[in-house]
């Protein structure tokens, strides 16, 4: 029907994330109609129309800069830059971390539910060493990564800002060490000095900055 047109129209292509500004271009009824369907299609209570009302107020109709939060009982509504996210309510990050030796067997993070491979390293352009420590943690602040060309270094937390990663998935984001040298920020930026040069499509799938989008919906 009507509904399950709008919400295809509305959703972004390949994610479980609304365009806000598709969104804010159907009437409103529709525009309702079609989060209550997005809802339902995730197995969660539907929302009352208060929570609609809510939601088109304080993030839809918001600047696009702003991070707002709808909380729906059970789950919640967020704002990323265009994207409007159901998630279930987040509770705070354990910090994590772990050891992952060669030959690098999937490893999965407890804390976040999230599994490293060694292909999704090599999707990523990142070359694990042969031998050698590698440590997986997740952020503390004050992190540096060396990128660019020529090389210098800059903070993780500016990589982040700038990523299409959200905010609320920051902390999650694992950071890959080498003899504690950072090596990699997961799924956002390779250091220069780790790089698999040979990956074409890794350097493609980075610079496309569609990681983010990537990483939430590991955890979804």
């Amino acid at each position: 029907g009507l509904a399950q047109q709008d919400l295809a129209e509305v959703r972004i292509k390949g994610t479980s994330e609304l365009s806000i500004s598709r969104l804010d271009s159907l009437p409103r009824e529709r525009a309702f109609t079609a989060l209550r369907l997005f809802v339902r299609q995730q197995g969660l209570r539907m929302p009352r129309l208060q929570d609609l009302m809510q939601v088109m107020s304080d993030l839809v109709d918001a600047r696009p800069d702003s991070n707002g939060i709808v909380n729906v009982r059970d789950y919640v509504f967020r704002r990323h830059k265009d994207c409007l996210y159901v998630l279930p309510e987040q509770k705070t990050t354990e910090p994590f971390h772990y050891s992952w030796d060669a030959p690098y067997e999937p490893l999965t993070i407890r804390e976040t539910g999230l599994m490293l491979t060694l292909d999704l390293c090599r999707e990523q352009g990142f070359q694990l060493p042969a031998n050698g420590m590698v440590t997986v943690r997740s952020r503390v602040g004050g992190e540096l990564l060396r990128i660019g060309e020529p090389a210098f270094h800059k903070s993780v937390k500016k990589i982040m800002q700038e990523s299409s990663s959200p905010p609320w998935v920051r902390d999650r984001i694992p950071l890959i060490y080498v003899e504690d040298r950072l090596a990699a920020v997961w799924g956002i930026a390779v250091s220069v000095d780790f790089q698999n040069t040979t990956s074409q499509t890794a350097r493609d799938v980075i610079a496309d900055k569609t990681t983010g989008r990537r990483i939430d919906g590991t955890w979804a």
